[in-house]
């Protein structure tokens, strides 16, 4: 089993690619590595984690990058918290999720297959289609000419608003 750092997830099989975030894959797990359990409401992260302290599984919660923090702080129960444990810990929290009532049986069976069919297609990705890292040089390139971008849309807002501006005074 291999173990992507970026995403924190296990994979199963033996592929060069994360089927999730397509980070190369470069290591073996460790037994104290943090890995993905499940992604959850608060509400129910909150009775996972009082399960799992009762039980003495370590565990960690996070917002999901896609989630505003903004949900968060209002108190939104339905905002989204992904739930990560040590990998020796990771069937005993499956199996504590599936006993509470978050996970079903067909969930982790899921969970299970996705993670070998996300794999699957990722051997079907080829090298040119995954996502690649930018080059130095490349990335400072997209940042100069962003900022020039940045700078001429300000200058012609500033330029067409004078000109409105104007306009506008010589009317009177």
């Amino acid at each position: 089993m291999k173990y992507c750092p970026s995403c924190q997830r296990v994979v199963e099989q033996d592929i060069e690619r994360c089927p999730v975030c397509h980070k190369q894959l470069r290591r073996k797990i460790e037994d104290t590595d943090p890995v993905f359990l499940l992604e959850t409401s608060i509400l129910e992260s909150e009775r996972l984690e009082a399960a799992m302290e009762d039980e003495g599984i370590p565990f960690a919660s996070r917002t999901p990058k896609k989630e505003p923090s903004a949900t968060i702080i209002t108190g939104n129960k339905n905002a989204s918290i992904n739930v990560y444990v040590p990998f020796h810990a990771l069937e005993r929290a499956r199996d504590l999720a599936i006993g509470i009532g978050i996970l079903n049986l067909e969930q982790k069976e899921e969970t299970l297959s996705e993670d070998k069919s996300e794999s699957a297609s990722a051997e079907a990705v080829t090298t040119e289609d995954a996502t690649q890292e930018m080059s130095r040089g490349k990335r400072l390139f997209v940042r100069i000419f962003s900022v020039i971008l940045f700078i001429l849309v300000v200058w012609g807002v500033v330029a067409g608003t004078d000109f409105v501006m104007n306009f506008i005074k010589g009317l009177w």
